[in-house]
């Protein structure tokens, strides 16, 4: 449950989306929480609390959504129906900015923000049981179990304040997986919940605890066991940064293919199967990783698989694990791909007259084989709120941020099929940017 793209500033991408979040209840109710989001992605500094202060990375946003408690006696054609109904509400009223709607009041139903929502409660079994299980943690950890409140308040809510803020009961440190083994059969015996944290960079609330429990902090793993430079892997601990591996990568020419948000750690990466600005040529976090190490809800110790890319072995288990969200198992030690850092690249923006031709222009170039280092759309709603958050004066227009990566001659190529494809979407001009990131 870990969560873990510039303009040509440091402003970078835009999601437009509608989907569904549920959670149900110990009182017996279905919460759907319908959203619409836009965002844009920039790099802040926070401090969380005592002794957890640092610097971390968080995404500005805009966003619009409802929540709705109904009973969960309704049939499944009823929910369709309301979740088609909300749908449509959701992307009618994104042009307002704001969305408050009402439905089936019989029901109980209600329209509110985050503020109103409760979490269930916890099991009276579960109060009593925890201090025995806490005395059992401390004997395997030490001091590096804590009941304090700073620590426990930085732990317990999650960048957006989407989620309303719900501490766990205790925060450990583990630093092997043979640790973070057995603290999870004393979980699994007592029945506390498990959240495992990295950067705590997340937007939808994966970091919260609801039901308490204790959350497994990978600071103390963060480590890069080793580099396979023929092979082209490297094998990580799930609390390092991917902006840190790339920073250990470089020296030997490479780097890891995916760019979330600054601040995302390889973890939590594995665990919401992140993507970024490069996915249109290295693909999501799925496509990067080759094996894992996951500790299993029983304290069991897995390996998905060996370092052989060419495999028919069985089942893929990196992928089962790979955006799971923390509910299969924890991720302990991940083997990934590096890729080869380009000889050259170059970053160019250029508005198009919609959304439409825009994304027109974009479908062509991939149809016809050119290799995009990366690319993003913006429509003017994002250009108007990056000119507003970054005091920039970008023309208020849809707009396309290409990235072409290569050696200097497969660039110059690739700039020129792709000026012939916009030219018949746009008569506007590539405006190339000081930098080399999207």
């Amino acid at each position: 449950m870990l969560r873990s793209n510039p303009s040509i500033q440091s402003t970078r991408t835009l999601t437009v989306g509608v989907s569904y979040w549920t959670r149900v209840s110990l009182a017996g109710h279905l919460k759907t929480r319908p959203q619409l989001r836009t965002y844009t992605v920039a790099q802040t500094t926070v401090t969380s609390g005592s002794g957890l202060s640092g610097k971390i990375s968080r995404r500005p946003h805009i966003r619009t959504y409802t929540t709705a408690q109904t009973s969960i006696t309704h049939s499944n054609r009823w929910y369709e129906k309301r979740r088609m109904l909300v749908g449509c509400v959701s992307v009618a009223a994104a042009a307002f900015g704001t969305l408050v709607v009402s439905l089936d009041k019989k029901a109980g139903a209600k329209a509110s923000l985050a503020e109103e929502d409760t979490y269930p409660e916890r099991s009276p079994s579960f109060e009593t049981s925890f201090p025995e299980a806490y005395k059992k943690l401390q004997t395997i950890l030490g001091d590096r179990i804590t009941l304090d409140e700073d620590a426990l308040e930085g732990h317990g809510k999650e960048m957006s304040g989407y989620a309303k803020p719900a501490w766990p009961q205790a925060v450990v440190w583990p630093v092997s997986t043979e640790e973070v083994s057995e603290i999870v059969k004393v979980c699994a015996e007592y029945v506390i919940p498990i959240i495992p944290f990295t950067a705590g960079t997340s937007l939808e609330g994966h970091t919260v605890a609801p039901k308490g429990g204790i959350t497994m902090n990978f600071r103390e793993m963060s480590s890069v066991i080793q580099y396979n430079e023929k092979d082209m892997d490297v094998v990580v601990q799930p609390g390092i940064g991917w902006m840190e591996l790339n920073d250990y990568l470089r020296p030997h020419g490479t780097f890891l293919g995916v760019d979330p948000a600054p601040g995302a750690c390889i973890g939590g990466m594995c665990g919401t199967c992140c993507s970024g600005t490069n996915a249109v040529r290295y693909g999501t976090m799925k496509d990067q990783v080759v094996n894992l190490t996951v500790v299993m809800a029983d304290g069991s110790i897995v390996k998905t698989g060996q370092r052989a890319r060419k495999s028919s072995a069985g089942y893929d288990l990196a992928r089962v694990i790979v955006g799971s969200e923390g509910t299969l198992g924890i991720v302990t030690q991940a083997t990934l791909r590096v890729r080869q850092i380009p000889h050259h690249t170059s970053v160019a923006r250029v508005n198009f007259p919609s959304v439409h031709e825009a994304s027109e222009a974009v479908i062509k170039m991939l149809q016809q084989g050119i290799q995009l280092g990366a690319v993003e759309l913006l429509d003017e709603e994002m250009v108007r709120a990056t000119n507003q958050y970054m005091g920039m004066e970008l023309s208020e227009s849809p707009c396309l941020l290409i990235k072409f990566a290569g050696s200097e001659a497969h660039v110059a190529d690739d700039v020129k099929e792709v000026s012939k494809i916009v030219a018949k979407h746009t008569s506007e001009p590539f405006v190339w940017t000081k930098t080399q990131e999207v």
